[in-house]
């Protein structure tokens, strides 16, 4: 009776693990580290670090950029532009663009910003997520992958969990301003920030 419980539980365990995707492929993009499954690529052009599926469609891309005194609406102006976002807190927003692909950023208190994007959802966004390690040396880009893993309301978003914000309650579209709300005036559109 114990020999067949025990079996049972030891075959059990084998095909949980055999279920999950291995983690164990490590990424180097310099200032930081991504474990994602065995067989993905990694292209690295400047600030851009894009990982792609080997078998699909599916791509995670990640851009950094440094700056020395910037506010979050030039961030925004520079890296959305003409994109709706919706703010999460004062220095983190999330965005749909017109393709499809969603993306969550974050200006960091030294100037490190980062912008992680997905053009669909990824079963193990969760662990993809978790999994991101910043530089020694990059205490902002550390900063910013803490914050990220933490939220699950990042995570939903990326994996396509949260509806599109501007079809829901307390989202904005360009010059939509009738949500309450803080009022944010960007330079290239306004949007209400929910409170």
């Amino acid at each position: 009776m114990f020999r067949s419980a025990f079996l049972a539980l030891v075959m059990t365990f084998v095909l949980a693990c055999a279920a999950q995707p291995s983690f164990a492929a490590g990424y180097n993009a310099g200032s930081f580290t991504a474990n994602l499954p065995a067989g993905w690529t990694m292209t690295q052009d400047e600030e851009v670090t894009n990982f792609a599926e080997p078998s699909g469609p599916l791509e995670l891309v990640i851009l950094i950029k440094k700056y020395d005194d910037e506010s979050i609406d030039d961030v925004v102006a520079e890296m959305a532009g003409q994109t709706p976002v919706q703010f999460l807190d004062a220095n983190i927003y999330i965005y749909e663009d017109s393709s499809g692909s969603r993306g969550w950023c974050m200006l960091a208190d030294d100037g490190t910003v980062a912008d992680i994007s997905t053009n669909m959802a990824y079963v193990n966004m969760k662990s993809f997520i978790s999994g991101l390690n910043a530089a020694g040396d990059e205490p902002g880009l550390a900063e910013i992958f803490k914050a990220l893993a933490s939220s699950k309301q990042a995570a939903d978003w990326l994996n396509y969990v949260t509806p599109a914000f501007a079809d829901s309650e307390g989202g904005s579209d360009p010059g939509d301003t009738e949500d309450e709300g803080t009022l944010f005036e960007h330079k290239t559109f306004t949007a209400t920030i929910p409170v």
